[in-house]
């Protein structure tokens, strides 16, 4: 699937005072980011609903579960951004509009 974003969402925190990344890598992914904030909510319910099962399995299942919830984080904030910018630009269309009907 091609979209308009990075799939991994960008850096959760660039640095814009610095051209280079330290190591190579510009630091955290949003995607990682927000993986970690959807997984510490999973184990929260988990341990609240005494769902907590050992395992590597419930492991995996919880993280794949985390960046699932991720992914779709990231496509709700684009889609967001998108509409936002829809409807900025339909503002300054009638902004320009209305400055011109009033010349006339």
């Amino acid at each position: 699937m091609t979209t308009d974003y990075p799939a991994d969402g960008g850096p959760a925190f660039p640095n814009i005072t610095s051209d280079m990344p330290v190591d190579g890598h510009p630091g955290m992914s949003l995607l990682d980011y927000y993986a970690g904030k959807a997984m510490e909510e999973n184990l929260r319910y988990a341990l609240n609903s005494r769902l907590v099962e050992t395992g590597d399995a419930r492991r995996s299942k919880i993280a794949n579960e985390a960046y699932l919830m991720a992914e779709e984080m990231i496509k709700a904030k684009f889609s967001r951004e998108q509409s936002r910018n829809k409807t900025e630009l339909t503002q300054k269309q009638k902004k320009a509009l209305a400055e011109v009907c009033l010349k006339k």
